[in-house]
Parts: C-alpha cells; sequence; structure tokens
C-alpha cells in the first residue's frame, strides 16, 4: 500500500512516488530503536533511506517543510522527556498520537503486531514477587544500617531523599517512604535483634 499523501500532491516533484519508496516495515516495526530522521521517515510509510536521499535534498515543498517541523517536534519531545531516547518504535506511535501527528495506519498496525508478537519488554515487565521482596531487603538494610530508619524515625526519609538529590537521583519523598513503608511492614521483625543494639 502507497504512503498516505494525498494532500502532499501539489508538491510535483513528489509525483514520481510507488511503492519502491514504501518501507520494509516487517523489518523496521521489528528494529529496536529509531533515530529521530528514520522515525519521522517511517511516520509517512517511507523508507528512511530513501528519504534521506530524495526528499530531504528538496526545498520549498510542503512535504520538506512538514518533515524538518516534525524532526523538530520529536527533538523537543525527547528534551521535555515526552518522548523517550533512543527511540522505540511502539515509543513514536504512541507519543505521535497524543501530540495529534498522524502516522500512516499501515506502520502503526505493523507496530503494534511486531510488540503483541515479541511481547512486554524487560521495561514493561513488573518484578515478581520474589524479585520485588528482595530489593525491598536490600533498600531497607542500607535505610536502617546508614540512616537508622525504624518506625515513627520519619527524618531518615528525608535524609535518604536529600543525599539521592545530591547524586542528582530524584525520587519523590512520599514514594522513599511508601517503600520503606512496605519494607519496614515484611522485614522489621528480622532486624529486631539489631534494633536493639543501635
Amino acid at each position: 500500500m502507497a504512503p498516505e499523501i494525498d494532500h502532499w500532491l501539489l508538491d510535483t516533484d513528489l509525483f514520481f512516488i510507488d511503492d519502491n519508496e514504501n518501507a520494509n516495515l516487517a523489518v523496521w516495526s521489528k528494529a529496536p530503536s529509531w533515530s529521530v530522521q528514520e522515525a519521522t521517515a517511517l511516520s509517512y510509510g517511507f523508507d528512511p533511506e530513501f528519504a534521506e536521499k530524495n526528499f530531504l535534498p528538496l526545498t520549498g515543498t510542503f512535504f520538506v517543510r512538514e518533515f524538518r517541523e516534525r524532526v523538530m517536534l520529536a527533538e523537543m519531545a525527547i528534551k521535555a522527556k515526552k518522548l523517550k531516547s533512543p527511540i522505540t518504535p511502539l515509543g513514536y506511535v504512541e507519543w505521535a498520537a497524543t501530540a495529534g501527528i498522524h502516522i500512516t495506519s499501515d506502520v502503526v498496525d505493523a507496530v503494534r503486531t511486531a510488540k503483541a508478537s515479541t511481547g512486554p519488554s524487560d521495561e514493561d515487565k513488573p518484578l515478581n514477587t520474589q524479585m520485588r521482596n528482595k530489593m525491598l531487603k536490600i533498600m531497607y538494610g542500607m535505610a536502617v544500617s546508614k540512616y537508622r530508619y525504624k518506625r515513627g524515625y520519619g527524618s531518615a526519609v528525608m535524609s535518604i531523599h536529600d543525599d539521592l538529590l545530591r547524586l542528582g537521583l530524584r525520587v519523590d519523598a512520599d514514594t522513599i517512604r511508601a517503600r520503606l513503608g512496605e519494607a519496614l511492614d515484611l522485614f522489621e521483625g528480622d532486624l529486631q535483634d539489631h534494633d536493639s543494639q543501635i
């Protein structure tokens, strides 16, 4: 299926478009990441290499102006942390939908199909209970050892928050308090003997 370019037909430079310029979506939809230029070309259904060689050198056409604006919007979204970098195919498709940027239906369908067939990424998978409890235990042990954290000792939370901030790691104090509260409920009994020695 040819790219959806009805509104570009006034650009006489683009009359020659045919199926040879279409992206191989079976490959591109499964790529681990896209560059901003690749994502933008693919959003129109074009092969990124073909677009770079044949379309982008053109000047004064509606397509090239729109293409460059779309690149700029993606770069701004990355800086604003509204679009993750490196850009994943699904990440770009979802960002474009929220930004009101039209992507050809073939591309959207291919990306969603590829995502469904590969399952969730490691980033999307929730921690299983055993792994989560181990992480909470490590966090709790460090909080007790370094900050003398215990029930009713709220200043430890702010000390942890401030130390993380000094390292450039931003975590909301309420989040720290909530996670340590979970750990406290799970492991407080394991540290009773240790607490008596503090």
